[in-house]
């Protein structure tokens, strides 16, 4: 889709032949009658000699046949071609969201239908108030299922690890998120899946004040630039990467429904372990020096054999997906009557 202002080093024919993809593939698929074969669609930045750039339009397909996927390669290159980029295609598993089993926190919602006894995240942040922290819509508040004032507690009920967790928070503001549709390429767009928890006044007399610095989000990305990223999760603590793929959109599956997102980042996790993984969801994506926080993970797709210098070509793991900082702010900051401004 369009870049929504925002400033990057990206060229225009690269964002156009990108819309033109979603378009065929996304938007007015013709593969499968109404069932799109590929998923998503974002931009890779490569470093190429002389410190220019390489910019390909990569497709993430279902793991279809080859001769599918062939089919999906040849209907690429004709747009590549026509907007002068490369392109790339990518077998890849479906997109879900990272809730699941996690020490930090977990809604309580035993009275609720259609919602499990417990959810768990991470807390991501806290509004410079000391008001209200920030996770994802999907841990605090599936979407709108888990009940306004619900007990957020931690550590989450799942690790058992105590008797009496302690009450940190209620279930606040969440930004809704919006099915895909039917047919699925008449779908809305989401940018982001964000909800806070109001604190509780011991919590935030005694915790969040500590060791918390101002979280101003980046505004002035630079994809061209091989951009190094960290986070800090419940499930699997601190861990580094680098941002392979920007304004990644497609469908990403909830255990509540499957929703179209756009203007996402894609993180490749250093090492053979992934970026994150179930029960980080609401962690915060910072610069490597803790500089520019960038964004809020919440969902990871499977990719099977990469493209180089994008993806080893072996590669068979997940790529993590998370929603710009910028979007975050500006969808709740209405909700709450001020603009908001985090410490992470």
């Amino acid at each position: 889709m369009a870049n929504k202002g925002k400033k990057t080093s990206i060229p225009d024919h690269v964002l156009r032949a990108k819309s033109a993809v979603v378009k065929q593939f996304l938007r007015q698929p013709k593969e499968r009658g109404e069932h799109p074969l590929v998923t998503g669609v974002g931009i890779a930045v490569s470093p190429h000699k002389g410190g220019t750039s390489i910019h390909h339009v990569v497709l993430f397909a279902e793991a279809v046949s080859d001769a599918e996927l062939q089919h999906v390669h040849d209907s690429a290159r004709r747009i590549a071609k026509r907007h002068k980029v490369r392109h790339v295609v990518m077998r890849t598993g479906v997109s879900g969201a990272l809730a699941g089993r996690g020490p930090s926190i977990s809604p309580l919602a035993p009275d609720t239908q259609n919602v499990p006894p417990a959810l768990a995240g991470t807390l991501g942040a806290v509004t410079a108030a000391d008001e209200y922290v920030l996770s994802c819509n999907h841990v605090l508040a599936f979407n709108g299922r888990v009940l306004p004032d619900a007990e957020i507690v931690s550590p989450a009920t799942l690790d058992q690890t105590v008797a009496t967790p302690d009450r940190i928070a209620t279930r606040s503001y969440f930004v809704e998120l919006k099915p895909a549709a039917w047919p699925i390429y008449d779908s809305p767009a989401n940018t982001v899946d964000c909800a806070l928890a109001k604190m509780t006044p011991v919590k935030a007399d005694k915790t969040h004040k500590k060791g918390l610095r101002e979280a101003r989000p980046a505004t002035a990305i630079e994809p061209g630039k091989k951009l190094r990223v960290q986070k800090t999760g419940s499930s699997t603590g601190t861990t580094t990467g680098t941002v392979c793929f920007w304004h990644w959109e497609g469908y990403i599956d909830h255990s509540f429904g499957t929703f179209y997102f756009e203007d996402l980042i894609g993180i490749l996790g250093d090492g053979p372990s992934p970026f994150a993984a179930p029960g980080d969801s609401g962690s915060i994506v910072d610069t490597e020096q803790g500089a520019k926080p960038l964004g809020l993970v919440m969902a990871r797709v499977r990719c099977r054999g990469g493209a180089p210098p994008i993806l080893p070509r072996s590669f068979d793991g997940y790529i993590v997906l998370a929603c710009a900082l910028t979007n975050v702010v500006e969808k709740l900051s209405p909700m709450v009557g001020s603009a908001i401004q985090f410490r992470s």
